[in-house]
């Protein structure tokens, strides 16, 4: 009878059956897994052991402003022309000699405003080859040049001010003192700045300031 099969035919059809149910089982996990990589909000790759992309999310076009069918080796067109060629060399040098690494850059492509980028290729955990993610740091980058631009004004403020300015540590020592401070007892700010409270003090008035610096 030709429905009937040996013994053998049996165990191999059961074989081929849980092979394919665990290639089912690997391919539908892979998809998942591709759909929460291309859900990120981070770039992410990854390449051989030679620094050649072998996998990219969606994400790493976006960021890039890559066409569907467009080849990822014109992601330099996206970066701005100030730091395109610093980005370039630092890439052509992580192939020549993969290894952990970070890059900072802006993108300025021609559909999209600037944005700034920090970039890290780390070594894949149990696999050969590098994992890199490219995060979009613009609105901490903008902090960063707030801040700093922040702390000019009020040094800038500081210097030209009439008065004598100090900041020290909670024990008295001088951190730092503007020029008015300076001129007013006489000293150059450099021996100021090695010096505390204590020291610029008259000694008949140290422990009443050493109380007032305790309390």
């Amino acid at each position: 009878n030709a429905h009937q099969l040996t013994q053998h035919q049996r165990a191999a059809l059961l074989a081929l059956a849980s092979n394919v149910s665990v290639q089912f089982s690997l391919c539908r996990e892979l998809t998942s897994v591709r759909a929460i990589a291309d859900s990120a909000p981070v770039a992410v790759y990854r390449t051989d052991m030679n620094g050649n992309i072998t996998y990219f999310n969606s994400a790493y076009r976006r960021i890039f402003g890559l066409a569907p069918g467009q080849s990822i080796e014109d992601w330099p067109l996206a970066v701005h022309p100030e730091d395109r060629a610093r980005l370039q060399a630092d890439w052509a040098d992580f192939c020549r000699r993969p290894r952990a690494v970070q890059f900072e850059y802006r993108t300025h492509p021609a559909s999209g405003e600037l944005r700034s980028y920090s970039e890290q290729i780390l070594p894949a955990e149990g696999v050969p080859g590098f994992v890199g993610a490219i995060t979009d740091v613009t609105e901490l980058t903008a902090a960063r040049n707030d801040l700093r631009r922040s702390e000019t004004l009020f040094q800038n403020t500081c210097e030209q001010a009439p008065i004598g300015i100090a900041y020290t540590d909670r024990r008295g020592r001088l951190m730092r003192c503007n020029q008015a401070f300076s001129e007013l007892l006489g000293f150059r700010t450099d021996d100021l700045e090695r010096w505390s409270i204590a020291d610029l003090t008259h000694g008949e008035d140290r422990a009443h300031v050493a109380n007032e610096l305790e309390r």
